[in-house]
């Protein structure tokens, strides 16, 4: 670049209220991960501004992005920064992240495997020091891993010596679970564990096949069972009250919660169950 016209750029921009370069900037680290990244260079305050952009949703595919994240959050220099700015993280390996899960204060959506639910909440880790108080929900979403099934039955028998996270959790998500066993548990340990969740409002879990065992022994269920079939959708979607359910437990066990609003077991996708969800909500208010 011409050294006169560089001078000339430089005099321009020196001249914008610093309102407005602080919004030019922020647009352009919201524009692309490269973009942000190459503002972190730029001078401190810049790096403040970009980083939000970076951290809000992270999305873990490996073990060495996993390690790389748990020491960003744990042991660097500006890790209180970082625990703040996660907001939605995606983890898809079974790998260790149980310390930094606690630390995590702006979480509102999680997505993790049992396995990594279990060694976030139970165990004998002492490192595992319980979160600070928080106000806000959490989005938990349960992922499939060879694992899941023995990880779901530890988690309903042992001990939970950490329970913030569940305690947090407003939504729960069971999906994409490859095997009818594995789904017979997920079910059997949310029945089993609702007063580990006393802020729970919303609860699905998402099943192989239209035509599983499941399916066939739901739809014969006349206590609080809905079917219905969706526009456009070729496969049924079973909706459950868990008013109804969590009743029978609240009887059996002596604890009384009035918050669940309902159950929704689904067999083609979270996007159709969140709309079937809504209404299904909608309609059990009414009768009430």
């Amino acid at each position: 670049m011409d050294p006169v016209t560089a001078a000339s750029d430089v005099s321009v921009f020196s001249q914008l209220p610093s309102e407005l370069i602080v919004k030019i900037l922020d647009i352009a680290a919201a524009s692309s991960i490269t973009t942000a990244l190459a503002l972190c260079l730029v001078s401190s305050w810049a790096r403040k501004l970009a980083r939000p952009h970076l951290l809000d949703t992270v999305v873990l595919s490996t073990n060495a992005e996993t390690n790389a994240f748990q020491y960003a959050v744990l042991q660097a220099p500006d890790c209180a920064d970082t625990r703040a700015l996660v907001r939605h993280l995606w983890v898809a390996r079974d790998g260790d992240l149980d310390e930094a899960l606690g630390h995590l204060t702006g979480l509102t959506d999680l997505a993790i495997t049992a396995p990594q639910l279990f060694y976030a909440t139970c165990g004998d880790d002492h490192r595992n020091v319980p979160a600070p108080e928080i106000s806000h929900g959490v989005r938990l979403t349960l992922l499939p891993s060879p694992f899941s099934g023995p990880f779901l039955e530890r988690l309903f028998s042992w001990e939970h010596t950490n329970p913030a996270l569940l305690a947090r959790t407003t939504h729960l998500s069971i999906v994409l679970h490859a095997d009818n066993d594995t789904s017979h548990v997920a079910i059997f340990w949310v029945s089993n564990s609702l007063e580990h969740f006393p802020r729970l409002t919303h609860l699905a879990v998402a099943l192989p096949t239209a035509s599983s065992p499941v399916n066939a022994n739901a739809s014969t269920r006349g206590d609080g069972v809905c079917a219905r079939e969706l526009p456009g959708r070729r496969q049924g979607v079973l909706g459950v009250a868990v008013r109804e359910i969590s009743a029978r437990v609240h009887r059996r066990r002596g604890w009384i919660s009035g918050k669940i609003v309902g159950l929704l077991v689904e067999y083609a996708g979270v996007g159709s169950m969140r709309r079937a969800g809504g209404e299904l909500a909608g309609r059990n208010s009414h009768r009430r």
